[in-house]
């Protein structure tokens, strides 16, 4: 061995210290230097070379994890608003939002490189955060989401909403089917911190494909800033799901969005756990005016999330609900006849019109039972 081609000695550890035992790492090349025999023994004289570039054990099971490090930091360092052009307007409107973009960016990219490392080898796991990385970065391009906004509600130009003031909005904010995603919802974020959308009494956010963290970031802004007037917020067909609703129904728990009546949230990857979030806040009696629930074409959004709404109903909590849409879920008997024993026993829907349950797995049991007060009758043998 030289004084750098080393290994380490196991005579420490060894049950036979006296044989020397020496280990050398992975990939350690030996090169022949000469050979000779001493009686019937072939002698081989060799010298080591150590692969100074290999990796630990600990590098390789996280070899994967780097290269997701690497790519977020990438991502924060290469991010600059402040040199590019179509940042000027924004940082015109409000000085400090390229520093708030940064913290975001930096926030979910460090969210995202703290998760265990060697959790990324994992085909799937390491495609997720990957796709995580990029969406931030997406995320925060809020000068492009800006324009959006201004040409779908017709302002225009940063400089006409400066001149208009806050009132600009009006009570209406209308940015349906802009595909933007949580770039949408920052951007957003930002004119409710700007006070640009005090007098809003409907917002109109579907099909942009917004998710639970930029969802979750408006929900807390809400704390500093509540919107007492906001009465409609259509929200469907986009990726709220269970975090995103469980995060908005919190804000309302906390008694946030109090003159809120109607709420639509279908077509979200919503579930049981953020549906019965929502009922359960409603079980508290904090919002009793709510007219329409619109949660369709949830796919994941069962029985207990419906049993949770027969017993906030039962409480007498959602007495002035007219319309509520529950189609295309995936609840069945169990869930419908919790809403219909509540209605029964304390007649729980008084102002009820309209109840859409098509395309759920209802069957006669739960149909007949609960609108007839018959049990379904039996089967009638098949006939040959």
């Amino acid at each position: 061995m030289g004084m750098i081609d080393r290994g380490a000695s196991m005579g420490w550890l060894s049950q036979y210290p006296h044989e020397q035992e020496i280990t050398f790492a992975p990939l350690t090349g030996l090169e022949v230097v000469s050979t000779k025999v001493e009686r019937t023994v072939l002698v081989v004289q060799v010298r080591l070379n150590i692969n100074l570039q290999a990796l630990t054990i600990e590098e390789v099971v996280s070899k994967r994890h780097k290269l997701i490090r690497d790519i977020a930091e990438n991502m924060v360092v290469n991010f600059r608003p402040e040199n590019d052009p179509s940042w000027h307007e924004l940082i015109s409107l409000h000085a400090k939002c390229t520093d708030d973009a940064k913290q975001e960016l930096l926030g979910a990219a460090t969210a995202i490189t703290e998760l265990p490392a060697n959790s990324s080898n994992d085909d799937k796991e390491f495609g997720r955060r990957v796709n995580a990385i990029v969406a931030a970065r997406g995320s925060v391009d809020w000068s492009s989401g800006l324009t959006a906004v201004l040409e779908k509600t017709g302002i225009g130009s940063v400089a006409a909403l400066l001149e208009r003031g806050t009132g600009a909005l009006g009570s209406s904010l209308t940015v349906s089917c802009c595909g933007l995603g949580d770039e949408l919802m920052s951007v957003v974020t930002v004119l409710h911190k700007l006070h640009y959308l005090d007098g809003l009494s409907e917002m109109d956010i579907t099909q942009n494909g917004i998710g639970p963290r930029s969802t979750e970031q408006w929900c807390a802004l809400l704390d500093q800033h509540d919107l007492p007037k906001l009465a409609v917020l259509t929200n469907w067909g986009n990726k709220l799901a269970d975090d995103g609703l469980i995060a908005l129904s919190a804000a309302i728990r906390r008694g946030r969005l109090a003159g809120l009546t109607q709420l639509r949230g279908g077509a979200n990857q919503i579930g049981d756990d953020g549906y019965a979030h929502l009922m359960e806040t409603l079980a508290t009696g904090i919002n009793p005016r709510l007219t329409v629930i619109g949660f369709y074409d949830n796919g994941s959004l069962g029985d207990k999330a419906i049993v949770a709404m027969g017993h906030a109903a039962a409480q007498g909590h959602l007495q002035k609900l007219e319309k509520t849409d529950l189609s295309t879920c995936c609840f069945g008997d169990e869930g419908l006849m919790a809403l219909c024993e509540a209605e029964k026993q304390t007649h729980a829907f008084p102002k009820l019109q309209e109840l859409r349950i098509a395309f759920n797995f209802i069957t006669d049991k739960g149909f007949l039972v609960n609108y007839t007060g018959l049990e379904p009758a039996p089967l009638a043998p098949a006939k040959p």
